[in-house]
Protein backbone atom coordinates (compact mmCIF):
# COMPACT_ATOMS: atom_id res chain seq x y z
CA UNK A 1 0.00 0.00 0.00
CA UNK A 2 1.37 3.41 -0.91
CA UNK A 3 0.87 5.81 1.98
CA UNK A 4 1.10 9.47 1.01
CA UNK A 5 0.44 12.71 2.82
CA UNK A 6 0.03 15.47 0.26
CA UNK A 7 -0.18 18.45 2.57
CA UNK A 8 1.05 18.55 6.13
CA UNK A 9 -1.30 21.42 6.96
CA UNK A 10 -4.31 19.17 6.37
CA UNK A 11 -3.12 16.74 9.01
CA UNK A 12 -1.98 19.28 11.58
CA UNK A 13 -4.72 21.87 11.16
CA UNK A 14 -6.21 20.96 14.52
CA UNK A 15 -2.82 21.28 16.16
CA UNK A 16 -2.12 24.68 14.64
CA UNK A 17 -5.61 26.06 15.36
CA UNK A 18 -5.57 25.14 19.04
CA UNK A 19 -1.98 26.24 19.57
CA UNK A 20 -2.50 29.56 17.85
CA UNK A 21 -5.76 30.62 19.39
CA UNK A 22 -5.96 28.93 22.79
CA UNK A 23 -4.77 31.33 25.47
CA UNK A 24 -2.15 32.81 23.15
CA UNK A 25 -1.55 35.75 25.43
CA UNK A 26 -1.03 33.52 28.45
CA UNK A 27 1.69 31.27 27.12
CA UNK A 28 3.55 33.71 24.90
CA UNK A 29 3.96 36.26 27.67
CA UNK A 30 7.36 35.01 28.73
CA UNK A 31 8.75 38.42 29.66
CA UNK A 32 6.95 38.73 32.96
CA UNK A 33 8.10 35.33 34.24
CA UNK A 34 11.49 34.66 32.63
CA UNK A 35 12.67 31.10 32.97
CA UNK A 36 16.36 31.96 33.31
CA UNK A 37 17.05 34.61 35.98
CA UNK A 38 19.90 37.03 35.42
CA UNK A 39 21.96 35.55 38.26
CA UNK A 40 22.04 32.11 36.64
CA UNK A 41 25.11 30.63 34.97
CA UNK A 42 25.68 29.20 31.51
CA UNK A 43 26.47 25.75 32.89
CA UNK A 44 23.07 25.60 34.61
CA UNK A 45 20.80 27.30 32.10
CA UNK A 46 22.02 25.47 29.00
CA UNK A 47 21.22 21.93 30.25
CA UNK A 48 17.86 23.22 31.49
CA UNK A 49 17.05 24.34 27.96
CA UNK A 50 18.22 21.01 26.53
CA UNK A 51 15.96 19.19 28.97
CA UNK A 52 12.93 21.20 27.83
CA UNK A 53 13.56 20.46 24.15
CA UNK A 54 14.29 16.78 24.74
CA UNK A 55 11.19 16.39 26.90
CA UNK A 56 8.92 17.66 24.13
CA UNK A 57 10.59 16.07 21.09
CA UNK A 58 11.20 12.75 22.85
CA UNK A 59 7.89 12.69 24.71
CA UNK A 60 4.50 13.68 23.33
CA UNK A 61 5.85 14.53 19.90
CA UNK A 62 7.65 11.21 19.67
CA UNK A 63 4.31 9.56 20.41
CA UNK A 64 2.52 11.69 17.83
CA UNK A 65 5.08 11.04 15.11
CA UNK A 66 5.40 7.32 15.77
CA UNK A 67 1.64 6.90 15.43
CA UNK A 68 1.25 9.17 12.40
CA UNK A 69 4.20 7.55 10.62
CA UNK A 70 2.63 4.12 11.30
CA UNK A 71 5.36 2.69 13.49
CA UNK A 72 2.99 2.48 16.47
CA UNK A 73 -0.76 2.33 16.90
CA UNK A 74 -3.18 2.50 19.81
CA UNK A 75 -4.29 -0.85 21.19
CA UNK A 76 -8.06 -1.46 21.53
CA UNK A 77 -8.47 -1.18 25.28
CA UNK A 78 -6.77 2.18 25.69
CA UNK A 79 -8.34 5.57 24.87
CA UNK A 80 -5.15 7.52 25.61
CA UNK A 81 -3.87 7.78 22.04
CA UNK A 82 -6.91 7.01 19.93
CA UNK A 83 -7.50 10.69 19.17
CA UNK A 84 -3.97 10.94 17.79
CA UNK A 85 -4.49 7.76 15.79
CA UNK A 86 -7.61 9.24 14.21
CA UNK A 87 -6.13 12.75 13.73
CA UNK A 88 -8.77 14.14 16.09
CA UNK A 89 -6.49 16.17 18.32
CA UNK A 90 -7.52 18.28 21.29
CA UNK A 91 -5.57 20.84 23.29
CA UNK A 92 -4.70 18.16 25.82
CA UNK A 93 -2.87 15.96 23.33
CA UNK A 94 0.22 17.69 22.04
CA UNK A 95 -0.55 21.32 21.68
CA UNK A 96 -0.73 23.88 24.45
CA UNK A 97 1.50 22.22 27.05
CA UNK A 98 4.31 21.43 24.61
CA UNK A 99 4.06 24.80 22.89
CA UNK A 100 4.29 26.48 26.30
CA UNK A 101 7.27 24.33 27.29
CA UNK A 102 9.24 25.47 24.27
CA UNK A 103 8.19 29.14 24.25
CA UNK A 104 8.44 29.78 27.98
CA UNK A 105 11.15 27.22 28.80
CA UNK A 106 13.57 26.14 26.10
CA UNK A 107 13.66 29.20 23.82
CA UNK A 108 14.08 31.86 26.55
CA UNK A 109 16.85 29.76 28.06
CA UNK A 110 18.71 29.42 24.75
CA UNK A 111 18.29 33.17 24.15
CA UNK A 112 19.63 33.99 27.61
CA UNK A 113 22.65 31.71 27.10
CA UNK A 114 23.42 33.29 23.72
CA UNK A 115 23.20 36.83 25.08
CA UNK A 116 25.22 36.06 28.19
CA UNK A 117 27.82 34.12 26.17
CA UNK A 118 28.15 37.03 23.73
CA UNK A 119 28.83 39.42 26.59
CA UNK A 120 31.46 37.04 27.95
CA UNK A 121 32.82 36.36 24.43
CA UNK A 122 32.31 32.68 25.17
CA UNK A 123 31.79 31.49 21.61
CA UNK A 124 31.53 27.82 22.57
CA UNK A 125 28.30 28.36 24.49
CA UNK A 126 27.15 30.89 21.92
CA UNK A 127 27.43 28.29 19.16
CA UNK A 128 25.83 25.53 21.24
CA UNK A 129 22.84 27.65 22.26
CA UNK A 130 22.37 28.97 18.72
CA UNK A 131 22.33 25.48 17.19
CA UNK A 132 19.82 24.20 19.73
CA UNK A 133 17.64 27.30 19.40
CA UNK A 134 17.68 26.78 15.63
CA UNK A 135 16.80 23.10 16.05
CA UNK A 136 13.86 23.96 18.33
CA UNK A 137 12.47 26.54 15.90
CA UNK A 138 12.99 24.13 13.00
CA UNK A 139 10.83 21.50 14.69
CA UNK A 140 8.15 24.10 15.44
CA UNK A 141 8.09 25.28 11.82
CA UNK A 142 7.94 21.73 10.51
CA UNK A 143 4.86 21.05 12.61
CA UNK A 144 3.03 24.38 12.53
CA UNK A 145 4.47 26.33 9.55
CA UNK A 146 3.79 29.81 10.94
CA UNK A 147 5.21 30.40 14.41
CA UNK A 148 6.32 33.39 16.51
CA UNK A 149 10.01 33.99 15.77
CA UNK A 150 11.24 37.52 15.01
CA UNK A 151 9.65 39.05 18.12
CA UNK A 152 8.55 35.88 19.91
CA UNK A 153 10.37 36.68 23.14
CA UNK A 154 10.25 40.48 22.90
CA UNK A 155 6.63 41.58 22.96
CA UNK A 156 3.14 40.39 23.77
CA UNK A 157 1.31 39.15 21.80
CA UNK A 158 3.98 38.06 19.32
CA UNK A 159 3.33 37.99 15.60
CA UNK A 160 3.44 34.73 13.64
CA UNK A 161 6.18 34.62 10.98
CA UNK A 162 5.97 32.56 7.80
CA UNK A 163 7.84 29.28 7.98
CA UNK A 164 10.22 30.29 5.16
CA UNK A 165 11.15 33.48 7.04
CA UNK A 166 11.90 31.45 10.16
CA UNK A 167 14.08 29.04 8.16
CA UNK A 168 16.01 32.01 6.72
CA UNK A 169 16.35 33.52 10.17
CA UNK A 170 17.78 30.44 11.84
CA UNK A 171 20.19 29.83 8.94
CA UNK A 172 21.46 33.39 9.48
CA UNK A 173 21.77 32.75 13.21
CA UNK A 174 23.83 29.61 12.64
CA UNK A 175 26.08 31.44 10.15
CA UNK A 176 26.59 34.23 12.68
CA UNK A 177 27.48 31.76 15.45
CA UNK A 178 29.94 29.89 13.23
CA UNK A 179 31.60 33.15 12.17
CA UNK A 180 31.96 34.30 15.77
CA UNK A 181 33.29 30.90 16.80
CA UNK A 182 35.97 30.84 14.10
CA UNK A 183 36.98 34.49 14.60
CA UNK A 184 36.84 34.55 18.38
CA UNK A 185 39.48 33.80 20.98
CA UNK A 186 39.59 30.49 22.80
CA UNK A 187 36.86 30.34 25.45
CA UNK A 188 35.79 28.12 28.31
CA UNK A 189 34.83 24.62 27.23
CA UNK A 190 31.60 23.12 28.56
CA UNK A 191 31.86 19.94 30.60
CA UNK A 192 29.08 17.83 32.07
CA UNK A 193 26.54 20.55 31.32
CA UNK A 194 26.91 19.69 27.63
CA UNK A 195 24.62 16.66 27.71
CA UNK A 196 24.87 16.25 23.94
CA UNK A 197 28.61 16.10 23.11
CA UNK A 198 30.33 16.57 26.49
CA UNK A 199 32.33 19.56 25.34
CA UNK A 200 33.37 18.25 21.92
CA UNK A 201 33.12 21.45 19.89
CA UNK A 202 34.04 19.67 16.65
CA UNK A 203 30.76 17.77 16.95
CA UNK A 204 28.85 21.01 17.60
CA UNK A 205 30.29 22.45 14.39
CA UNK A 206 29.17 19.32 12.53
CA UNK A 207 25.74 19.64 14.13
CA UNK A 208 25.53 23.22 12.84
CA UNK A 209 26.33 22.26 9.25
CA UNK A 210 24.01 19.23 9.38
CA UNK A 211 21.21 21.48 10.64
CA UNK A 212 21.74 23.83 7.71
CA UNK A 213 21.64 20.94 5.24
CA UNK A 214 18.44 19.63 6.80
CA UNK A 215 16.71 23.02 6.71
CA UNK A 216 17.49 23.50 3.03
CA UNK A 217 16.37 19.98 2.10
CA UNK A 218 13.11 20.65 3.93
CA UNK A 219 12.35 23.29 1.29
CA UNK A 220 13.47 21.45 -1.83
CA UNK A 221 9.91 20.60 -2.96
CA UNK A 222 8.54 24.13 -2.55
CA UNK A 223 8.62 25.77 -6.02
CA UNK A 224 9.28 29.27 -4.69
CA UNK A 225 12.11 27.99 -2.46
CA UNK A 226 13.73 25.33 -4.66
CA UNK A 227 16.47 27.55 -6.07
CA UNK A 228 17.16 29.05 -2.64
CA UNK A 229 17.47 25.55 -1.18
CA UNK A 230 19.75 24.27 -3.92
CA UNK A 231 22.03 27.32 -3.78
CA UNK A 232 22.13 27.06 0.00
CA UNK A 233 23.23 23.43 -0.13
CA UNK A 234 26.00 24.27 -2.59
CA UNK A 235 27.22 27.04 -0.26
CA UNK A 236 27.35 24.58 2.64
CA UNK A 237 29.67 22.27 0.73
CA UNK A 238 31.81 25.22 -0.38
CA UNK A 239 32.15 26.34 3.25
CA UNK A 240 33.07 22.86 4.39
CA UNK A 241 35.65 22.44 1.66
CA UNK A 242 37.15 25.85 2.41
CA UNK A 243 38.09 25.17 6.03
CA UNK A 244 39.54 22.32 8.03
CA UNK A 245 37.54 20.68 10.79
CA UNK A 246 34.20 21.36 9.14
CA UNK A 247 31.77 18.72 8.05
CA UNK A 248 28.58 16.84 8.93
CA UNK A 249 27.73 14.70 11.91
CA UNK A 250 29.40 11.32 12.13
CA UNK A 251 27.86 10.61 15.52
CA UNK A 252 24.49 11.12 17.19
CA UNK A 253 23.39 14.55 18.40
CA UNK A 254 21.28 13.31 21.27
CA UNK A 255 20.24 13.97 24.86
CA UNK A 256 22.10 11.38 26.93
CA UNK A 257 21.12 12.02 30.54
CA UNK A 258 18.48 9.36 31.23
CA UNK A 259 18.75 6.68 33.90
CA UNK A 260 16.61 3.77 35.10
CA UNK A 261 15.46 5.75 38.13
CA UNK A 262 11.78 6.72 38.14
CA UNK A 263 11.36 10.30 37.00
CA UNK A 264 14.74 10.37 35.26
CA UNK A 265 14.06 8.02 32.38
CA UNK A 266 13.40 8.63 28.69
CA UNK A 267 10.26 10.81 28.48
CA UNK A 268 8.17 8.53 26.24
CA UNK A 269 9.18 5.53 28.35
CA UNK A 270 8.03 7.43 31.42
CA UNK A 271 4.72 8.25 29.71
CA UNK A 272 3.88 4.78 28.49
CA UNK A 273 6.23 1.98 29.59
CA UNK A 274 7.06 2.77 33.21
CA UNK A 275 4.18 0.73 34.69
CA UNK A 276 5.08 -2.47 32.84
CA UNK A 277 2.07 -2.37 30.52
CA UNK A 278 1.45 -0.16 27.51
CA UNK A 279 -1.35 1.26 25.43
CA UNK A 280 0.87 1.22 22.34
CA UNK A 281 1.44 -1.76 20.03
CA UNK A 282 3.20 -2.42 16.73
CA UNK A 283 1.55 -1.03 13.62
CA UNK A 284 1.05 -3.61 10.90
CA UNK A 285 2.37 -1.11 8.36
CA UNK A 286 5.98 -1.25 9.52
CA UNK A 287 5.89 -4.65 11.23
CA UNK A 288 4.59 -6.52 8.18
CA UNK A 289 7.01 -4.67 5.92
CA UNK A 290 9.93 -5.89 8.04
CA UNK A 291 8.52 -9.42 8.11
CA UNK A 292 7.97 -9.48 4.34
CA UNK A 293 11.53 -8.33 3.72
CA UNK A 294 13.05 -10.68 6.32
CA UNK A 295 14.75 -7.62 7.78
CA UNK A 296 17.17 -8.43 10.65
CA UNK A 297 16.08 -5.32 12.57
CA UNK A 298 12.60 -6.74 13.22
CA UNK A 299 13.40 -8.25 16.62
CA UNK A 300 15.32 -5.12 17.62
CA UNK A 301 12.33 -2.85 16.95
CA UNK A 302 9.46 -5.06 18.14
CA UNK A 303 9.17 -7.89 20.63
CA UNK A 304 6.77 -10.77 20.14
CA UNK A 305 3.53 -10.92 22.14
CA UNK A 306 3.94 -12.68 25.46
CA UNK A 307 3.70 -16.44 24.99
CA UNK A 308 3.73 -16.21 21.20
CA UNK A 309 6.31 -17.58 18.80
CA UNK A 310 5.51 -15.07 16.07
CA UNK A 311 5.02 -11.35 15.68
CA UNK A 312 1.59 -9.82 15.26
CA UNK A 313 0.84 -6.25 14.28
CA UNK A 314 -2.37 -4.31 14.56
CA UNK A 315 -3.98 -2.58 11.60
CA UNK A 316 -3.45 1.16 11.99
CA UNK A 317 -6.44 2.77 13.66
CA UNK A 318 -8.33 -0.51 14.17
CA UNK A 319 -8.82 0.15 17.88
CA UNK A 320 -12.62 0.23 17.45
CA UNK A 321 -12.65 -3.44 16.41
CA UNK A 322 -14.37 -5.25 19.30
CA UNK A 323 -12.95 -8.60 18.15
CA UNK A 324 -9.48 -7.40 19.20
CA UNK A 325 -10.26 -6.66 22.85
CA UNK A 326 -8.39 -9.73 24.11
CA UNK A 327 -5.83 -10.03 21.31
CA UNK A 328 -2.10 -9.79 21.98
CA UNK A 329 0.18 -7.79 19.70
CA UNK A 330 3.88 -7.18 19.29
CA UNK A 331 5.14 -4.33 21.43
CA UNK A 332 7.60 -1.58 20.57
CA UNK A 333 11.02 -1.75 22.23
CA UNK A 334 11.66 1.44 24.22
CA UNK A 335 14.06 1.56 27.19
CA UNK A 336 14.51 3.82 30.20
CA UNK A 337 17.92 5.07 29.09
CA UNK A 338 17.14 5.46 25.40
CA UNK A 339 18.47 8.87 24.25
CA UNK A 340 16.32 11.53 22.63
CA UNK A 341 17.84 12.06 19.20
CA UNK A 342 17.97 15.59 17.80
CA UNK A 343 19.81 14.41 14.68
CA UNK A 344 21.05 10.81 14.62
CA UNK A 345 24.18 9.60 12.86
CA UNK A 346 21.97 7.66 10.46
CA UNK A 347 19.92 10.77 9.68
CA UNK A 348 23.08 12.75 8.94
CA UNK A 349 24.20 10.21 6.35
CA UNK A 350 20.70 10.00 4.86
CA UNK A 351 20.69 13.79 4.43
CA UNK A 352 24.09 13.72 2.76
CA UNK A 353 23.04 10.83 0.51
CA UNK A 354 19.96 12.75 -0.60
CA UNK A 355 22.02 15.85 -1.39
CA UNK A 356 24.48 13.75 -3.41
CA UNK A 357 21.66 11.97 -5.24
CA UNK A 358 20.26 15.36 -6.21
CA UNK A 359 23.66 16.39 -7.56
CA UNK A 360 24.04 19.06 -4.89
CA UNK A 361 26.70 17.64 -2.62
CA UNK A 362 30.03 15.92 -2.47
CA UNK A 363 30.44 12.22 -1.96
CA UNK A 364 28.91 9.11 -3.39
CA UNK A 365 25.17 8.80 -2.80
CA UNK A 366 25.30 5.00 -2.66
CA UNK A 367 28.17 4.90 -0.17
CA UNK A 368 26.52 7.53 2.06
CA UNK A 369 23.22 5.63 1.93
CA UNK A 370 24.97 2.42 2.98
CA UNK A 371 26.65 4.27 5.85
CA UNK A 372 23.23 5.49 6.98
CA UNK A 373 21.71 2.01 7.11
CA UNK A 374 24.84 0.64 8.81
CA UNK A 375 24.64 3.36 11.45
CA UNK A 376 21.07 2.30 12.16
CA UNK A 377 22.09 -1.36 12.36
CA UNK A 378 24.93 -0.44 14.72
CA UNK A 379 22.58 1.44 17.04
CA UNK A 380 20.24 -1.56 17.12
CA UNK A 381 23.06 -4.13 17.33
CA UNK A 382 21.54 -5.74 14.23
CA UNK A 383 24.73 -6.82 12.48
CA UNK A 384 25.96 -5.86 9.04
CA UNK A 385 23.79 -3.71 6.80
CA UNK A 386 24.97 -5.78 3.82
CA UNK A 387 22.12 -8.18 4.53
CA UNK A 388 19.79 -5.26 3.77
CA UNK A 389 21.62 -3.13 1.23
CA UNK A 390 24.05 -5.58 -0.38
CA UNK A 391 23.95 -6.86 -3.94
CA UNK A 392 20.63 -8.56 -4.63
CA UNK A 393 19.15 -7.55 -1.26
CA UNK A 394 15.79 -5.85 -1.01
CA UNK A 395 17.15 -2.37 -0.16
CA UNK A 396 20.06 -2.33 -2.60
CA UNK A 397 20.93 1.09 -3.98
CA UNK A 398 21.22 0.03 -7.62
CA UNK A 399 23.64 1.51 -10.12
CA UNK A 400 21.23 0.78 -12.98
CA UNK A 401 18.14 2.16 -11.21
CA UNK A 402 16.73 5.62 -11.81
CA UNK A 403 17.37 8.38 -9.28
CA UNK A 404 13.69 8.33 -8.30
CA UNK A 405 13.81 4.59 -7.62
CA UNK A 406 16.94 4.92 -5.51
CA UNK A 407 15.43 7.90 -3.71
CA UNK A 408 12.38 5.84 -2.75
CA UNK A 409 14.68 3.10 -1.47
CA UNK A 410 16.59 5.68 0.56
CA UNK A 411 13.46 7.18 2.08
CA UNK A 412 12.02 3.78 2.98
CA UNK A 413 15.18 2.97 4.90
CA UNK A 414 15.08 6.36 6.57
CA UNK A 415 11.51 5.63 7.69
CA UNK A 416 12.63 2.33 9.21
CA UNK A 417 15.72 3.85 10.84
CA UNK A 418 13.56 6.32 12.79
CA UNK A 419 11.38 3.59 14.36
CA UNK A 420 10.96 3.95 18.14
CA UNK A 421 13.38 6.89 18.41
CA UNK A 422 12.61 9.62 15.86
CA UNK A 423 8.91 9.20 15.25
CA UNK A 424 8.23 12.87 14.63
CA UNK A 425 11.04 13.02 12.07
CA UNK A 426 9.63 9.94 10.33
CA UNK A 427 6.27 11.66 9.99
CA UNK A 428 7.76 14.94 8.79
CA UNK A 429 9.89 13.20 6.17
CA UNK A 430 6.92 11.18 4.93
CA UNK A 431 4.99 14.43 4.68
CA UNK A 432 7.81 16.18 2.84
CA UNK A 433 8.41 13.48 0.23
CA UNK A 434 5.20 11.43 0.12
CA UNK A 435 7.42 8.33 0.04
CA UNK A 436 6.34 5.36 2.12
CA UNK A 437 4.86 1.98 1.37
Amino acid sequence: MKFKIKNKLILIAAVFFVSTFTSCQEYLDVNTTPNAPSESELKYTFPSALNYTAGVVGGRWQMLGAIWSQHWTSEPNAPNYQLIDSYALTSGDITVANWRTLYSGALPDYKWVRERAELDENWNYYLMATVMEAYTYQVLVDLYDKVPYSDALLQHPAKFDDGAAVYDGIIAQIDDALAKYYAGAESVLPENDDIVFHGNMASWIQFAYTMKLKIYLRQIYVPSRKTIAEDGIRRIYNEINAGSGRGFLTTDASFLAFTEEAGKENPVFSMEWRGGSTNIVASKTLLNYLIDKNDPRLSKIYEKPQGSSSHKGMLQGDYRNSDLQTAKFSECIVTETQPVFFISEAESYFLQAEAALRGLGDGNAKALYQKAVQANCDRLDAGSASSITGSGRYAEFKDDASDSENFETLMMQKWIAFANVQGLEAFLETTRTGTQK
